[in-house]
């Protein structure tokens, strides 16, 4: 791996808190869809293919993380699917048209 700096010349580290920002993020394989016309996300994010596979997936990356002992916090991010991208938790049905408002 090459040598990326973690701080702004002039900067270093003090004991500042260090926080994962963004971690998780695993896709769901479609199976209605052949390697070959899904979404190029699949060659770069973990994937999974049933529940168990998720969970093992998610116990690991808990574990790697509590392993960090100079970790102040981290975010787990997009559990459930966004426009653009399949996630783990599938929301499906969408509707279409005007998207709720909520308060």
């Amino acid at each position: 791996m090459g040598e990326k700096p973690l701080f702004a010349r002039g900067s270093k580290y003090r004991g500042q808190p260090i926080v994962l920002s963004e971690v998780g993020g695993f896709l769901a394989v479609p199976t209605e869809l052949p390697p070959e016309k899904r979404d190029l996300l699949y060659q770069f994010y973990d994937s999974f293919k049933t529940p168990e596979e998720l969970a093992g997936k998610y116990r690991d990356l808990m574990r790697g993380i509590s392993s960090l002992k100079f970790l102040a916090g981290f975010c787990y991010t997009q559990l459930t699917d966004i426009e653009q991208e399949i996630k783990a938790v599938d929301v499906r049905p969408r509707a279409e048209g005007e998207p709720r408002v909520y308060r």
